[in-house]
């Protein structure tokens, strides 16, 4: 296909472009056109580099991404702080110029990447060949692991509206919602990479499954504190638990061949994004008709079912393996006893003829 390199390259000047536009847009057609050519860059972008990663470390997958999570967090948590400053002062649209050039100047770096040459993965691009849909028939890992992604995006859609709950309970101001995003990008910061040293070493599916639990249990109890600063600690947990959870971008990548890797990545985002529309829609009739303490133990109920799908559907590579080699195994003993049953059956055939001999030299 077209190849990771070359889609970064594209994703990041055409989201480049996205802002610039978005920086002259004088109606809200035009802003929405440019914020979608933006998040569909980097949408796009996505499966390029995490299958880049793994291309280059293909035994520390977990790590490599765990850094470029913690590098991508401190930024982010920077840039918000002077994106806010910038357009206070300047104003949004010299603020969108700004963010524009960071795109724009990652494009020379990106050409120096060596990207490595795989089987399969620079065949010509023909849309009559485009179906990577059947991966999935391929790899049912993947389709189940995509399956429970949709499932908790879509359970989770009291992340969209739990700022609605905390400003009508506790009466907060801006800031103090605004400190919510900051413990977000923060613990992300600090914990993705010891998360992915940690998923290479001891396995995706138990950082995972143990990820999910902190979610679950976070929301469960995010409406028992009556002080925000409580709720600020329950938050925490459940941004330790998001950038443990973020590993299923890794278990895809181990459940999947090679020459797949973007593919698969680009499919389990396919699914997340239908649980984010379907939350965005669903979850909101769901969050005014039910409300938000009945909300969060549908988000709690949806995690655990999800960790049960994980747990029992989802073989890690590590199950697949021993799987096989129980196989490989059995096919040993089975080949083995083969061999000593002909072997028998040889002996018994021989004993039987002289002993048929012996008896008719005596008659």
């Amino acid at each position: 296909m077209v190849g990771r390199k070359l889609t970064l390259v594209l994703s990041s000047f055409l989201a480049g472009c996205g802002w610039i536009a978005l920086s002259l847009s004088q109606n809200w057609i035009q802003i929405a056109l440019s914020y979608g050519i933006i998040t569909g860059m980097m949408v796009c972008a996505y499966p390029a580099y995490t299958a880049l990663v793994s291309d280059s470390l293909p035994e520390d997958v977990g790590k490599g991404l765990g850094i470029l999570n913690t590098v991508a967090g401190i930024i982010w948590a920077i840039g918000a702080l002077l994106a806010a400053t910038t357009a206070q002062y300047l104003g949004f649209g010299f603020l969108f110029i700004i963010i524009a050039l960071p795109y724009f100047l990652s494009i020379f770096p990106i050409l120096r990447i060596e990207e490595l040459e795989l089987e399969d993965t620079r065949k010509p691009f023909k849309l009559v060949r485009f179906n990577h849909l059947n991966i999935l028939k391929e790899r049912p890992n993947l389709f189940i692991l995509s399956l429970s992604v949709l499932l908790l995006t879509f359970g989770l859609y009291s992340v969209n509206y739990f700022p609605d709950y905390v400003e009508k309970t506790f009466n907060v101001s801006t800031f103090q919602m605004g400190i919510f995003d900051s413990i977000y990008q923060i613990t992300w910061a600090l914990t993705n990479y010891p998360m992915g040293v940690l998923s290479d070493r001891m396995g995706r599916k138990s950082v995972i499954i143990f990820g999910y639990t902190l979610i679950g249990l976070a929301w469960l109890l995010f409406p028992l504190p009556h002080s925000i600063y409580w709720l600020f600690i329950i938050y925490s947990i459940y941004s330790i638990g998001s950038s443990m959870g973020y590993f299923t971008t890794a278990l895809a990548l181990d459940v999947t061949s090679k020459q797949k890797k973007g593919t698969a990545i680009g499919i389990l985002n396919f699914f997340m994004y239908i649980g984010i529309f379907l939350s965005g829609i669903i979850g909101g009739i769901l969050w005014e008709y039910f409300g938000a303490i009945a909300s969060f133990r549908i988000s709690f109920c949806t995690v655990i079912v999800v960790i049960l799908i994980i747990y029992f559907f989802v073989k890690s590579p590590e199950q697949i393996l021993s799987k096989l080699k129980s196989r490989e195994y059995i096919d040993v003993i089975n080949r083995q006893y083969l061999v000593y049953s002909r072997g028998y059956l040889i002996q018994c055939i021989r004993l039987h003829a002289e002993v048929s001999k012996q008896l008719i030299c005596k008659f």
